[in-house]
């Protein structure tokens, strides 16, 4: 083993405390395990016959003061008479600040994106519920849509309204309301599968997009999540829990509707019959119930 003065100065070991050591010792735990495994890959691409005749690598030195060195060290094997390895030679660059730089800039970059994702969640979720907002509903939909129209499969939609909610916040107060929505946007987030979509679709309505799910397994859907909401309890800090109800349009493509809008309008159709029908119910939407009650709310 040999060191340079300018070695002895950077990482504060004389010569006669590193000379005939083990190199191993001049590197920390983690440059220990990058140089074996620079020494792996090169062993490997000799017996491929790739090897370009030289090694180069970034690693750790330890100081004798406790501190790291980065150092870049570019390394030439040497072989005995046999053409095996019994040890290398090469050169090292003291790179410690410029380590420290890209550490920096890797941490700004993950900031950033930390930042981005923060801000597309923002953009995509609802502030209160958590659940994907009224803008992010419609760009699900179509590409529900696109894709069950592409591989001619079903998908439903369901459209929830929450009853008497006015009651709601008119007697308990504003936070109170808040409060029930996000605790039925957790109920419903727990009662549906991953692949289903649930969406704050604007004030008390919450809409469930269900791919792969026709109409008859999207009643089924809808009436358990009805019972499901009727049967829980929502703590509104009163004196005793609250209980509501909701009422549920039922819709599906194809069979009720080829578009956005239409499957949309349908489901808000169904509803409102829900509510006209007496509230706490779900309604399979049906032609004879037009979409003129709410045609001009689907976008």
């Amino acid at each position: 083993t040999y060191i340079s003065p300018a070695d002895e100065y950077l990482r504060g070991f004389k010569a006669a405390e590193v000379v005939g050591h083990p190199a191993f010792e001049m590197f920390t735990e983690e440059g220990v395990a990058i140089v074996n495994n620079i020494i792996k890959k090169n062993e490997v691409s000799r017996q491929s016959g790739t090897f370009a005749g030289h090694l180069t690598f970034e690693v750790p030195h330890r100081c004798k003061d406790g501190q790291v060195l980065w150092g870049e060290v570019v390394s030439k094997p040497e072989f005995n008479a046999q053409g095996e390895i019994v040890g290398y030679h090469g050169i090292t660059r003291e790179i410690t600040e410029r380590k420290r730089m890209e550490e920096q800039l890797n941490a700004s970059l993950a900031e950033k994106e930390a930042l981005v994702q923060s801000l597309n969640e923002l953009s995509t979720l609802d502030g209160l519920t958590g659940l994907y907002n009224h803008r992010t509903f419609y760009t699900l939909i179509e590409d529900e849509l696109a894709r069950a129209r592409r591989f001619d499969r079903p998908a439903s939609l369901l459209l929830l309204d929450i009853d008497h909610f006015k009651h709601v916040n008119d007697t308990y107060g504003h936070q109170a309301g808040d409060a029930v929505l996000k605790g039925l946007g957790e109920l419903l987030g727990r009662q549906v599968r991953a692949i289903d979509r649930v969406c704050r679709y604007g004030g008390e309505e919450i809409t469930i997009i269900l791919p792969e799910i026709d109409l008859e397994a999207a009643t089924n859907i809808a009436e358990r999540l009805r019972a499901a909401v009727e049967t829980q309890t929502f703590d509104i800090n009163s004196s005793k829990p609250l209980r509501i109800t909701v009422s549920i349009g039922v819709t599906s493509f194809p069979a009720h509707a080829d578009n956005v809008q239409a499957l949309v309008a349908a489901a808000d159709a169904a509803m409102y019959e829900a509510k006209r029908g007496g509230r706490n119910r779900i309604i399979r939407y049906e032609p004879a119930l037009g979409h003129a009650a709410t045609s001009g709310r689907a976008e």
